[in-house]
Parts: C-alpha cells; structure tokens; sequence
C-alpha cells in the first residue's frame, strides 16, 4: 500500500534542509507522487505562477478557493496553496508596509476546515492565533520563526489579510 501524502509531510518534517525550504519541501512531496510535475530547483514564485494560478499539465487550479482546496485534500490528491511574493507584499490595517522577500507553497492535506486556536510556532516558543475555516496543511519556511514541527494550517502561515487570496491547484493522484 503506497503512503499518504500526509504520510511523507510528516516525514519530510525529519529533514532540516526540507524544514528549510518551503519550495525545497513542496518539490519533495510533489516529486514522490507526481514526479516532473514541478520542476527541480522551482522558487515560490514559479511554482504559483506556472501551476496554481495557470494550472495546465497534470495541474487543475482551484482558484483562490480555500473550501476546494479541502475537498480535493480529501478525495486524496495532491493540493498545494501559496502566494508569490508581490502578493505576500501589503500594507496592514494600521497602515505599515510589510515586504516580503520571496513567496511561499503550502501542501495542502485532508482534515480540514482548521479550527480556531492557538499554534505554538516551532523556535520563538511564541502561539500564532488562527482563526480556522482554511485547510490544514504542511511547509517548509526559509524564516526559522515560522518553522512548523507538525501539521499546521494555511491560517497560521499566511497574513490574516491575505488568506483569500492564496491560491490553490491539484493533482489527482491515482
């Protein structure tokens, strides 16, 4: 019986380079279940540009639909979600700029809508309150406070402001 998506999330988070990485963890999963269909060395960036905002190949984008994006999780397929960073870049409600400096994937995995609680984040032992009704999902992050030893969800990673704006696409995994 071949593994779970969440399966290899889990182990992916055992490897400090993936833990790392957020596009380095997203082509490992997507390598072991669909391989070629991101190709080595892809940025955040690239990976929202040329498959979750354009779908096409084995790709099917779900649009900016975060209860898709949890459906598809849990018929079992292959689910990402991100941002690129122009997106990741906005100014807050108390009108400070905030520029990131690159974008960011997500795997998306079953389970969802998130609930309301607070995540301890990984290294700054500090909680990141999430307001839930997103997916869950599992990352890499190149910012060591945002690192995640578990499953997490796509509330906790992404700005409050933007979470309706990420975008999602799928592969079905047979």
């Amino acid at each position: 019986m071949r593994r779970t998506i969440e399966q290899a999330c889990e182990d992916a988070l055992d490897h400090e380079n993936l833990l790392a990485s957020c596009n380095g963890f997203v082509y490992a999963i997507v390598n072991e279940f669909a391989s070629g269909a991101i190709e080595p060395g892809a940025n955040a960036d690239s990976i929202v540009s040329n498959k979750l905002l354009k779908g096409g190949g084995q790709w099917v984008s779900i649009g900016q639909d975060p209860d898709g994006a949890t459906a598809k999780a849990a018929e079992g397929n292959l689910v990402l979600g991100g941002l690129t960073k122009a997106e990741l870049t906005y100014t807050d409600s108390k009108k400070r700029r905030h520029e990131a400096t690159m974008g960011h994937v997500v795997v998306v995995v079953a389970g969802g809508p998130s609930k309301p609680m607070d995540i301890m984040l990984m290294y700054v032992n500090t909680p990141q309150s999430c307001r839930g009704g997103y997916p869950y999902c599992y990352q890499g992050a190149a910012n060591k406070q945002w690192r995640f030893k578990e499953k997490t969800q796509v509330d906790a990673v992404f700005p409050g402001l933007l979470l309706n704006k990420v975008h999602y696409a799928y592969i079905e995994i047979k």
